[in-house]
């Protein structure tokens, strides 16, 4: 995948790996998702941006390898 990423509204969890090493450049998670797993946005290097809603309660602490994530509400980071 490359470029920009809109997830459709209805997914609930971004797997683990989800775009691993992709080239994107933006995401924007809609508010019915909840979970992001393990590595899902890791290796993406040309990510910049990307929209988290205030519906995600959990994201795996590796979610994207180097970089900050920031959302507007609080998270709680853990294994699952």
């Amino acid at each position: 995948l490359t470029g920009d990423v809109v997830i459709p509204s209805g997914v609930k969890i971004i797997a683990g790996s989800a775009f691993s090493g992709s080239a994107l450049e933006s995401v924007e998670i809609p508010d019915t998702v909840s979970v992001i797993g393990n590595h899902a946005f890791y290796w993406c290097e040309n990510l910049s941006d990307v929209t988290i809603p205030e519906s995600v309660k959990y994201i795996k602490i590796a979610a994207k390898r180097e970089s900050i994530i920031t959302t507007q509400s609080s998270l709680i980071f853990s294994s699952f």
